[in-house]
């Protein structure tokens, strides 16, 4: 895992270490511990560890249902539904083949659930999104770059749990990963995300949580360019392919079938490794400090996340 670090606001490099891939090669199967995603159960939501998910959608399985239930189209899945009494990824995949449901929203709902069904994760989700009907307890219809985004998190799913003997914090904040074409990072994420909102997640993360963020150039450029502001909040260190394991919605979108994933809804199970990797044309080589700290920084071909922690 690479590290940097600075001294004041002259972005000098002041700390690094390289890793060694302790996997072994790269073709190496990945070991992760297996769930059963279609075997999900509720637990009391407060002893789950909670997990912001942003530009995912969480739809809501019955309301999808109810919208349908005139067409003559659900009625299977809708006894499936009622007879289990949850959700898993078999019945998501059966609604999106009965275009009962979207591939995109089909998606996210799968990999969340798959996320949720280890039964030690609480997700919640953040999109501009609409469309299909959303869970009004797991969803948040916002721009997670306009200021003031944090303030509606708390007041959706903070304020309301916290008490004055329990704080509630999340352990991951991770940024969707599973579809980035070119331009569209730096369209949607925007300056305030970085400069504003990104400072501002320290307030809503616990002491060992850990924000993720896909490797891309547009994400680099924008933390060195605020890295004044992010440093005394984090730790800015970078996860390879390797290290993926640490990162929730990815292990656990391992967990569905691969074959299922591609054919029903479209994507490749391994799509860090086509979004994850920075391009270094992109590098803002106007700024002296990202040439500065890129060059510090080993093995970049197989770097997938940067992460950061909370200073302690």
């Amino acid at each position: 895992m690479s590290t940097f670090g600075t001294v004041g606001a002259n972005f000098t490099v002041s700390k690094y270490s390289r890793s060694q891939d302790t996997s072994g090669a790269y073709g190496r199967k990945r070991r992760r511990t297996q769930t059963n995603p279609n075997d999900w159960a509720t637990s009391i939501p407060s002893q789950r560890e909670r997990v912001l998910l942003l530009g995912m959608s969480y739809p809501d399985i019955r309301e999808q249902l109810v919208e349908h239930c005139d067409s003559g189209r659900s009625g299977s899945t809708k006894s499936k539904f009622n007879k289990e009494q949850s959700a898993g990824v078999e019945m998501v995949v059966d609604m999106v083949k009965k275009k009962l449901l979207n591939e995109v929203d089909g998606r996210d709902l799968a990999r969340i659930l798959a996320l949720e069904a280890s039964d030690q994760y609480e997700a919640h989700a953040v999109s501009i999104q609409d469309g299909a009907q959303f869970s009004p307890e797991k969803y948040l219809h916002a721009n997670f770059n306009k200021i003031g985004f944090v303030d509606k998190v708390c007041d959706k799913w903070i304020a309301p749990h916290a008490s004055k003997t329990k704080e509630i914090r999340y352990s991951q904040i991770i940024m969707d990963y599973f579809w980035i074409p070119k331009g569209w990072a730096e369209q949607h994420w925007t300056a305030h995300l970085f400069k504003t909102n990104l400072p501002d997640f320290h307030k809503i993360l616990k002491k060992d949580g850990a924000v993720y963020f896909p490797f891309k150039a547009h994400c680099f450029n924008k933390l060195v360019e605020n890295l004044s502001t992010l440093s005394p909040l984090y730790d800015i260190t970078f996860l390879k392919r390797w290290d993926l394991e640490e990162v929730t919605l990815w292990r656990h979108t391992q967990d569905i079938d691969p074959e299922t994933m591609e054919n029903v809804f479209r994507k490749k199970i391994d799509q860090e490794d086509l979004y994850c990797e920075l391009d270094k044309q992109e590098l803002n080589t106007q700024l002296e400090a990202v040439g500065d700290i890129f060059s510090w920084i080993d093995d970049v071909e197989n770097i997938r996340f940067i992460k950061m922690t909370p200073v302690e």
